[in-house]
């Protein structure tokens, strides 16, 4: 794993659950700007997936990704 490579998240939220993908663009520095075309160059990390649980499925969508990030932090560490 390199360090000094860029690492993103991305989240998909639905009412029921929630998914993201972690990956790492390989050979792209970390005060490079990401672009489309940057993104064939990834390494996957990791697959996460979740049902919400019944008091979640009452989060409005933004509060979900936060949730996400969050968790997804948890399992990293």
């Amino acid at each position: 794993m390199n360090l000094t490579a860029q690492y993103h998240l991305i989240i998909n939220a639905s009412k029921r659950d929630v998914s993201e993908v972690l990956f790492q663009l390989k050979e792209v520095l970390i005060e490079t700007e990401a672009i489309f075309k940057l993104l064939s160059n990834k390494r996957i990390i990791m697959f996460l997936s979740f049902k919400l649980e019944n008091a979640e499925i009452k989060y409005f969508n933004l509060k979900c990704k936060c949730l996400a990030v969050i968790k997804c932090l948890t399992k990293i560490k």
